[in-house]
């Protein structure tokens, strides 16, 4: 009999993907919705990294890692001409098709290639790409390190990767000032805060997802995906037990609850390269509105190794 337990904290790397495959062929069509803090705060950082990292005078070769519906290469390809070449890349075929549906609509000049990714092998040649852009995508994968030695293979020397939107695990706030984001972040994000209180219980959450079915049916149908995911996973004998909602959310953000430190990025995982940008942010969740903006500016400053996300920019050396 598996240990859920043991599955759960230490689970395999085809378990991961699966889940994160399932999970995002199922959520194709309401990705963009459920997430809307990737589109509205991230668009700016990418087109100034774009801007700053892509020369006019070059041709370049791009891979955009878990392009999901075509928000970074949406992005990208309009920095991009016709002589150069987009990869939208992604582990479900289905997310993937509607990143074609999107991109081939907006009707950009440069050549798009799409590809399925289904290890974390990507199928691209050595040496082949000149970018590498990977938005709020490292923490699904099971094995980072993996990942690293797969992007310095296929960056040319002197290639550049850009990865945004991850979730860090930064130094500690003065006892009063953790309380203060706290504060605010339970007001700010009270689904959030009430999510994660239930899902410390099985019981307690497989009651109140169904509970909430009752008058919800977004809610409904999402209980209603993360049913089928279950399912899914026994029948093809990945487990032997159903997972609850929380524990395949936990398992689809596999490198969530840890984070990322400067240590763990920089002299382990990412030790092959060079840093070139280094930005730690989003001490207060999303918070909008003049107050918060004011607050994150001063938090930025206070604490610069703090923060719960970070976004970096490394070159092949």
């Amino acid at each position: 009999m598996e240990n859920r337990t043991q599955i759960l904290k230490n689970p395999s790397p085809e378990l991961v993907l699966r889940i994160n495959e399932l999970y995002h062929d199922f959520e194709k069509d309401k990705y963009s919705g459920r997430h809307p803090e990737i589109y509205n705060k991230e668009k700016s950082r990418l087109e100034s990294l774009f801007s700053k990292y892509l020369d006019h005078n070059v041709n370049y070769v791009c891979l955009d890692y878990g392009a999901g519906t075509g928000f970074v290469s949406g992005i990208l390809a309009n920095y991009l001409q016709e002589e150069d070449v987009l990869m939208a890349a992604d582990i479900s075929k289905e997310i993937l098709e509607s990143c074609k549906e999107y991109l081939y609509s907006r009707n950009f000049t440069c050549q798009i290639v799409f590809k399925k990714i289904d290890t974390q092998i990507i199928p691209v040649a050595d040496n082949s790409v000149d970018l590498i852009v990977i938005n709020s995508v490292l923490h699904h994968l099971p094995n980072i390190e993996l990942f690293s030695m797969e992007a310095h293979r296929i960056l040319s020397k002197g290639g550049k990767i850009i990865v945004c939107h991850e979730p860090y695990n930064g130094k500690q706030y003065s006892r009063f000032h953790q309380c203060l984001i706290s504060s605010i972040k339970i007001f700010n994000e009270p689904i959030n805060f009430i999510s994660q209180v239930i899902g410390k219980s099985q019981t307690v959450e497989s009651v109140v997802r169904k509970m909430v079915s009752i008058v919800s049916s977004s809610y409904r149908d999402r209980n209603t995906m993360l049913d089928n995911i279950s399912k899914i996973l026994v029948k093809e004998k990945l487990l032997s037990f159903q997972l609850s909602g929380t524990e395949i959310q936990k398992l689809v953000d596999v490198q969530v609850e840890r984070g990322f430190t400067k240590e763990v990025l920089f002299k382990e995982v990412f030790k092959n390269f060079k840093l070139l940008d280094l930005d730690i942010y989003n001490h207060l969740g999303y918070c909008n509105g003049k107050l918060c903006n004011w607050l994150e500016s001063y938090f930025k400053k206070r604490y610069p190794e703090s923060g719960s996300m970070v976004a970096f920019v490394m070159i092949k050396y």
